[in-house]
C-alpha cells in the first residue's frame, strides 16, 4: 500500500534531520570555539573590521560572504548601540556571537538540504532519488574543519567558509537539477542565470568552488556561456565589494599557490610535487572518501563511455559533467590538501547520484532495494561516527573546562599567560583567541582588546622577526618581560602544551591535564638577553667588534630568544673581525 503524499513528504526531512541534529550535537560537545580560533576568530575580527567602517584584511580564500554575514548578525544583535560599544560586545562575550553565527549556518544548510530534497520528489515522486541526493550531506559532521591532525573540530562544530559553503553547493545541486530538468528555452535561461548567481556566491565563500563551473559549462549550450559567465562575475564582484581595491593582492596569492608545490603558495618554484600530490591522493584523501572516490570513478568511465556512443542523451552528458567536476575537485585538493577543501566536491556527489540513479536503476525494483538498504547503512554509520567524534570531543572539552577552573580557582591573585600546544594546535584560552584573531587580522583591534581586557597577556612561541608578531609575552600590541611580571605579579603561569619548553625562563610545573601543563615562573633571563643583545647591535654598528660579538655571546648564553638572530649577528660581527 502506497504512502499517503503527506506521510511521503515527511520523508524527505529524515536526512537533513539526522544532520542537524548531529551537528548541534557535535557543536555542543566540542565545547568553546576559542580551543580551535583558528579561522572562526580571523572571520570575526574582520567582521569587527567592516563594524568600524573598515575592509576585511583577511581575504586569502576570499571569504567576505562569511565576512558579510558575522557583520550582519553582529549589527542586528546590537540594535541601538555605537560601533564602539558593538565592539565592546564582541570582545567581552566573543563565544556567544560566533555560536549564533554557527547555529545560523546550520540551519541555512537544512533549509537549503530539505529544499532540495521536496524539489527531487516533486519532479520524480521517488524517495530514493531524494535520499541519494541528500546523502553526501551525513559526510559534513564527521569532516574535519582543518588540516591538522585531531583534535581538531569537525566543520560543523566551528565557524568557516566550508560550513556556509555547504549550503551553497546544495543550492547549486538545486540548480544544477533545476537545469537538467529545464525543458523550455525560457526556464533554461532562467536557470542559466540562477546558477551563475550561485557560482559566484561559491567562488566569493571560498575559490576552490570552481571546480563546480566545469559542470555547468559543459551542459550549458555555447549560445548561454555569456549569460552564465556575466552572471557569475556580477555575482561575485557584489560578494566582493567590500574588499574590490585588495583583487591584486588576491591575485597575488593565487598566483603564488599555482606556481608553487607547497600549500598557500608556499614550497619551490613548480606546479605539482609528485610525491606529495599521490601521497594526499591515496594514504589521505582515499583513506578517508573511499566511497566517493570509486563511485564517482566508476560513473565517470560508465558515463564516459556512454557519451562516446551518444552524445545527445542529456542525463548522461549532465551525469559526465558532474562527475568530472568531482574529480577535478579531488585532483586540486591532492595538490593543496587538506579534507575540508573537498566540501563542494562532497556535495555535488549528490547530483552525480541521483542522475546514474535516474539513468540506470529507477524502474529497477531489486536494485532499489539494494540501494534503499545502503541508503540506511550509510546513515547509521555515520550516526555511529559522529557519535564516537563526539564522545572524543567531550572528554578534550571536560578536561579542559575542569583543567581551568583548577588553576583559576587555585592561583586567583596570578598572571596567568596563555600559549597554545604546538603539536596539536589547540588553544588554551579565549585571551589567546583573541590575541590569535587579532594578531592575523592586522592587529587594527590592539586599542580594544587592552580596554576590554586589560590584564590578560599570551605567550607566542613563533621565532619570527616582526615588530608585532615577534616572539615573546604580549599584551595586546605591546611586548612585555617576564622579569617585569615577577617583579609586579604575586605569581605569573602559563598555560600551555606538554611540548613548553622555553629557555630564557626558570619554571615548574605545577598542574598537568590530559592537553595541557601549568608552569609558575620563577626566573627569567629574558629581558637581561634582549639588552644584551640590543647593545651588541649598537657596537656592532659603532665598529666595535670585538665589544659587540662578547655582548652577542653572552645574550646567547643568556638563551635569548629568537636564538636565529643571535647566531646571525655573531656570524656578521665574526667576518667583520677575521676583515
Amino acid at each position: 500500500m502506497p504512502f499517503p503524499t503527506f506521510s511521503r513528504r515527511i520523508f524527505i526531512l529524515i536526512i537533513p534531520a539526522i544532520i542537524l541534529i548531529l551537528s548541534v550535537i557535535l557543536k555542543l560537545t566540542a565545547g568553546p570555539l576559542w580551543q580551535y580560533c583558528d579561522p572562526c576568530y580571523q572571520y570575526l575580527f574582520n567582521a569587527l573590521h567592516m563594524v568600524k567602517g573598515m575592509s576585511p584584511t583577511y581575504i586569502d580564500h576570499p571569504g567576505t560572504p562569511l565576512h558579510l554575514l558575522i557583520f550582519f548578525i553582529i549589527k542586528i544583535l546590537n540594535i541601538g548601540h555605537s560601533s564602539a560599544q558593538t565592539l565592546n560586545n564582541v570582545l567581552i562575550t566573543p563565544e556567544f556571537y560566533l555560536s549564533v553565527v554557527n547555529i545560523i549556518l546550520i540551519l541555512f544548510s537544512f533549509l537549503i538540504s530539505v529544499c532540495l530534497g521536496a524539489y527531487i520528489y516533486h519532479k520524480t515522486q521517488d524517495l530514493t532519488a531524494v535520499f541519494l541526493t541528500q546523502l553526501p550531506g551525513l559526510s559534513f559532521p564527521i569532516l574535519q574543519s582543518y588540516g591538522y591532525p585531531d583534535p581538531f573540530p569537525p566543520i560543523v562544530a566551528n565557524v568557516n567558509p566550508e560550513l556556509l559553503l555547504i549550503g551553497i553547493t546544495s543550492l547549486f545541486n538545486l540548480t544544477f537539477l533545476r537545469l537538467f530538468f529545464s525543458k523550455t528555452q525560457k526556464t533554461e535561461t532562467r536557470s542559466t542565470v540562477l546558477i551563475g548567481f550561485i557560482c559566484g556566491l561559491g567562488l566569493a565563500t571560498k575559490i576552490n568552488f570552481f571546480p563546480l563551473l566545469l559542470p555547468v559549462l559543459i551542459c550549458l549550450s555555447w549560445q548561454r556561456w555569456p549569460i552564465f559567465i556575466l552572471t557569475c562575475s556580477l555575482s561575485f564582484i557584489l560578494w566582493t565589494l567590500p574588499i574590490l581595491y585588495k583583487y591584486p593582492v588576491m591575485g597575488q596569492w593565487l598566483l603564488g599557490i599555482l606556481n608553487h608545490t607547497g600549500a598557500y603558495g608556499m614550497g619551490s618554484q613548480g606546479i605539482i610535487d609528485w610525491h606529495e600530490f599521490f601521497a594526499h591522493l591515496f594514504k589521505d584523501i582515499f583513506n578517508n572518501c573511499w566511497l566517493y572516490v570509486l563511485s564517482i570513478g566508476g560513473i565517470f568511465i560508465y558515463s564516459s563511455i556512454q557519451m562516446i556512443k551518444n552524445r545527445s542523451n542529456r542525463t548522461i552528458r549532465f551525469q559526465w559533467a558532474a562527475a568530472l567536476g568531482v574529480l577535478l575537485q579531488i585532483t586540486i585538493v591532492a595538490k593543496h590538501f587538506s579534507l575540508h577543501y573537498l566540501v563542494p566536491g562532497i556535495g555535488l556527489c549528490g547530483s552525480v547520484f541521483f542522475l546514474f540513479y535516474i539513468d540506470k536503476m529507477m524502474g529497477n525494483k531489486r536494485l532499489k532495494i539494494m540501494i534503499t538498504l545502503f541508503i540506511v547503512l550509510f546513515i547509521l554509520e555515520n550516526i555511529r561516527e559522529s557519535i564516537v567524534c563526539s564522545n572524543k570531543y567531550f572528554m578534550l572539552t571536560n578536561d579542559i573546562h575542569s583543567f581551568q577552573e583548577r588553576i583559576y580557582s587555585k592561583y586567583p591573585a596570578c598572571t596567568i599567560i596563555a600559549s597554545h600546544s604546538k603539536t596539536m594546535s589547540l588553544y588554551l584560552s579565549q585571551n589567546y583567541a583573541l590575541f590569535f584573531g587579532n594578531r592575523y587580522s592586522s592587529h587594527r583591534e590592539n586599542q580594544e582588546i587592552l580596554e576590554t581586557h586589560p590584564h590578560s597577556y599570551y605567550f607566542n612561541p613563533d621565532l619570527v622577526d616582526s615588530d608585532t608578531d615577534s616572539y615573546g609575552i604580549w599584551n595586546s600590541n605591546n611586548r612585555v618581560f617576564a622579569d617585569d611580571l615577577l617583579s609586579s605579579s604575586a605569581c605569573t603561569i602559563f598555560i600551555a602544551g606538554h611540548d613548553f619548553t622555553q629557555s630564557p625562563f626558570l619554571l615548574r610545573q605545577i598542574e598537568t591535564s590530559t592537553y595541557a601543563n601549568a608552569y609558575l615562573l620563577l626566573g627569567s633571563t629574558e629581558k637581561e638577553a634582549n639588552e644584551l643583545f640590543s647593545k651588541a647591535e649598537d657596537f656592532l654598528n659603532k665598529g666595535n667588534y670585538p665589544t659587540a660579538f662578547a655582548l652577542a655571546l653572552k645574550s646567547r648564553e643568556l638563551n635569548y630568544q629568537p636564538r636565529n638572530k643571535v647566531e646571525l649577528l655573531m656570524t656578521i660581527i665574526y667576518h667583520k673581525i677575521k676583515k
